[in-house]
């Protein structure tokens, strides 16, 4: 099957994700400034809630290949508008100057290569 398959692509974005919200959890300042957002410790608790999400959706994609089984493609449908929400919300705040930076840039290129891999690997 090779190893660019479904549950490779899962797993691929749930490491990201992890990674994503393990730094930003522990480097919420440093994160948020190279997103150029004004730091302040109500932001920083709110981004550590927030980025507590990035942690969950890591590990429902790592478990769904083997919770999906044969329906892993149904699943992958709800990743991609999971992913192109994502993309369109970063692409909206960047549009209206409320972040700007590499940061956002790299994580909706990220977003819409995974929104792609999914559509590819369920057809």
């Amino acid at each position: 099957m090779g190893l660019m398959n479904l549950p490779f692509v899962f797993r691929l974005q749930a490491v990201i994700n992890a990674i994503n919200g393990v730094i930003f959890w522990l480097a919420s300042s440093a994160m948020l400034e190279m997103a150029n957002m004004e730091t302040t410790i109500d932001l920083v608790i709110m981004a550590q809630v927030f980025t507590t999400m990035f942690i969950v959706i890591a590990i429902v994609g790592w478990q769904l290949p083997g919770l999906a089984g044969d329906n892993l493609a149904k699943a992958a449908k709800t990743f991609i508008i999971v992913n192109l929400i994502w993309s369109a919300t970063l692409v909206y705040h960047l549009l209206t100057g409320a972040i700007s930076g590499n940061t956002p840039v790299i994580n909706i290129a990220l977003n819409l290569l995974f929104a792609l891999l999914y559509y590819l690997k369920s057809r």
